[in-house]
């Protein structure tokens, strides 16, 4: 998945899942992002958030 400026995403971070903005790309191939400061302790957590915060529909996952 390409990322746009200002587009969310969740991350792992030891056993939680830390949600990030992204900043853009810097020119020279180097892109950069901020955590907001949101961390959760499941994966589907964190991606409910982030299709929240994108403004996305969330998909069924599969189990």
């Amino acid at each position: 998945m390409k990322l746009h400026k200002g587009q969310y995403f969740y991350a792992p971070r030891g056993r939680n899942f830390q949600i990030y903005r992204h900043d853009g790309e810097h020119g020279n191939g180097i892109s950069s992002s901020s955590p907001i400061g949101e961390t959760y302790f499941s994966r589907s957590e964190a991606y409910a958030r982030v299709c929240e915060l994108n403004g996305w529909k969330q998909k069924e996952r599969k189990a």
